[in-house]
């Protein structure tokens, strides 16, 4: 599975970060709404969540 996290925290991203290496999810990880949508439009459907 595929997953685009959108956090705005840095402390929050970590705490994402390693819980999705834990559980073996392969994740990016972007700072708001905005480079969220261009990371999705760029991958061309990459993203399952």
């Amino acid at each position: 599975m595929n997953i685009l996290i959108a956090e705005d925290s840095q402390f929050i991203q970590v705490i994402h970060r390693e819980l999705m290496r834990h559980w073996g999810y392969c994740f990016d990880i972007v700072s708001n709404g905005k480079e969220a949508v261009d990371f999705a439009q760029n991958n061309g459907g990459k993203y399952d969540l």
